[in-house]
């Protein structure tokens, strides 16, 4: 990181500290702004003109609003960084400042060397976060542009998000299961010899149990929005960390015509989508796997 190219707000209420604090800081290379108050720092930090890449706030500001609620004000608008400055070892004093922030608090008069790892730490943290945030939206666009159907349904059978092309695929009613179990929707899976697939065979659920990949596999689901059958095929694939149980299952899902078995077979009777039925997210979403939602399972569909 290149500290020349970082600006730095101090919001310091005692001058000769803030007057040394600030001479220090630009020895190395950092460009130092400072103001007195916490309504101060606030109009600075939230002027287009002014504004800095990180803001050191110390606690105590005398009259007005403490560095917390100046930092609260600002962060509600805009985000940056922002290192708490105190003389205070109070745990509680820190504790409220880790409500609001999580960029580093530092002790007063603890040196300019702990100071500046501080601030470095500080900008190596927003930027993951930044980045992070960036693959968040990249991977949203995705999720709800793609042709691939996604359904994310926990662990436990509750379904916790759907994307277009599953909607497309399976019916509104999915959106309306959002946050209910899947047991109590409008689905039932049966598979191409029109069997009703029992709660333990459903491709998901065994993949999180066995810890290995199951299909693919076809499968079908009366869609009572359309008033036919829709055939899926499935292969779902467990996602864990090396000593852990099984979090995710990342279930492509293809959509197939009915199998041949079943074209002169009359309907059996309506059907549910399976309990669990699988939910989605690409392996090649790296961000996603990272991520690791616990107790969750997720499939794809591809019409």
């Amino acid at each position: 990181m290149n500290s020349l190219a970082k600006t730095l707000l101090l919001v310091e209420d005692e001058a000769l500290i803030a007057l040394n604090t600030k001479m220090q800081l630009e020895k190395i290379g950092y460009s130092v702004s400072h103001v007195l108050t916490g309504e101060a720092a606030v109009n600075y930090a939230l002027n287009p003109d002014s504004r800095s890449d990180l803001i050191l706030m110390d606690i105590n500001l005398g009259n007005g609003i403490d560095g917390t609620q100046a930092a609260e004000q600002i962060l509600n608008q805009i985000e940056i960084p922002v290192v708490f400055l105190s003389s205070h070892t109070d745990p509680k004093v820190v504790e409220k400042t880790e409500n609001i922030t999580s960029y580093g608090y530092v002790v007063k008069n603890s040196g300019l060397t702990v100071l500046d790892a501080s601030i470095k730490m500080a900008f190596k943290l927003f930027d993951a976060k930044q980045q992070h945030a960036r693959s968040e939206k990249e991977y949203r666009r995705l999720f709800d542009t793609m042709p691939t159907g996604i359904v994310h349904q926990s662990a436990d059978g509750t379904i916790t998000s759907v994307n277009p092309a599953a909607e497309r695929m399976l019916g509104s009613g999915l959106t309306e299961m959002i946050g209910k179990p899947s047991l109590t929707s409008t689905w039932k899976m049966i598979d191409e010899n029109g069997n009703a697939v029992p709660d333990d065979e459903d491709p998901a659920m065994l993949a999180l149990k066995t810890r290995k990949s199951v299909g693919p596999v076809e499968r079908g689901f009366f869609v009572s929005e359309k008033g036919e059958y829709v055939w899926l095929k499935i292969t779902a694939t467990p996602l864990f960390n090396p000593g852990e149980d099984p979090r995710t299952s990342p279930t492509p899902v293809s959509k197939t015509s009915r199998p041949k078995n079943m074209l002169r077979k009359n309907p059996i009777d309506e059907i549910f989508l399976c309990r669990r039925f699988l939910i989605a997210a690409l392996i090649s979403f790296p961000s996603l796997i990272s991520r690791g939602v616990s107790n969750s399972s997720v499939s794809h569909m591809t019409s």
